[in-house]
């Protein structure tokens, strides 16, 4: 059972050639924890937040992710109730 003609051409495969890298290699980051580029992250970008293990101390772990979505949901809190 194949893919309809038009699905199979939007179907793009997984693999990734050497020559042509992904931003993000591996399957830990280390993010530069303070840097000006880090920090902005932590702030919201008008009403979108950002949350993700990647901008937690707990990299490639549930409890990171977790850590920053409360953060980022708390701070959406304070928003809310500031009015």
């Amino acid at each position: 059972m194949g893919l309809a003609p038009s699905a199979e051409a939007s179907v793009t495969p997984a693999f990734r050639p050497p020559e042509r890298p992904c931003y993000i290699e591996g399957a830990w980051t280390s993010p530069r924890y303070g840097t000006a580029g880090y920090n902005l992250l932590l702030q919201p970008a008008g009403r979108v937040y950002f949350a993700g293990d990647w901008l937690s101390h707990e990299v490639a772990w549930q409890h990171g992710a977790f850590v920053a979505a409360r953060s980022a949901v708390s701070a959406l809190h304070q928003r809310v109730m500031a009015g």
